[in-house]
């Protein structure tokens, strides 16, 4: 039973990451790439981020977000924070 739980949670993190993932590229790395006139992912990878903590990341997310009238919910935003947070920021 221990080990049902165990995949259950491995599992369910990864669709966590899947739907950060499919709602940053559906709505966010357009904006990033004309912002950065061809690779949006290169803001995550510069020395000068605005983004030092989990806590940022997440407000930077709503941000965005609401920059471009998403209308996600909290879990939509969880979810994207995590994607972000596991793929480049690791805080």
């Amino acid at each position: 039973m221990r080990s049902i739980l165990v995949i259950f949670i491995l599992f369910s993190g990864k669709v966590f990451a899947d739907k950060g993932q499919i709602l940053y590229e559906s709505h966010c790395i357009e904006c990033h790439s004309r912002m950065t006139g061809g690779d949006g992912n290169v803001l995550y990878k510069r020395d000068d981020k605005i983004v030092s903590s989990k806590i940022t990341l997440t407000e930077r997310v709503n941000f965005c977000a609401e920059s471009v009238s998403a209308q996600w919910s909290q879990s939509d935003v969880d979810a994207v924070t995590n994607y972000l947070n596991e793929k480049y920021y690791k805080f």
